[in-house]
């Protein structure tokens, strides 16, 4: 399954922000036949994330995107918030193969992976 994380940098203090990891989308739990459970897909999820121009939105985002994912046998737990990061972190020389990660600043998105 894929690894995702959204990274948005706010556009007044040039500090990024991380979503939790995302693994995998409905297509994927699908395709592995998984327990775990998402109701949509990936493009369906970034829908939310498109057009982002402040942290509360992008938290909001995240908080939207969570609610597709449920774990088999596992109680429901509150959406994870999303956690400030170093702005010097080198991403794309630090992410494997299975991950890709979403950067938004100013409402456009550049999107990243091996």
């Amino acid at each position: 399954m894929t690894r995702r994380r959204v990274i948005f940098t706010e556009p007044y203090s040039g500090k990024r922000y991380v979503t939790p990891e995302f693994n995998g989308d409905k297509e994927e739990f699908e395709q592995f036949g998984s327990k775990d459970s998402c109701t949509a897909t990936w493009d369906e999820i970034m829908v939310y994330f498109n057009n982002v121009s402040n942290l509360q939105q992008f938290k909001a985002a995240n908080y939207l995107a969570q609610g597709y994912y449920s774990s088999f046998g596992v109680p429901d737990m509150p959406p994870e918030p999303v956690v400030e990061i170093e702005t010097d972190v080198p991403f794309p020389e630090t992410i494997s193969k299975c991950e890709k990660l979403y950067f938004l600043c100013n409402e456009e998105r550049t999107d990243a992976h091996v």
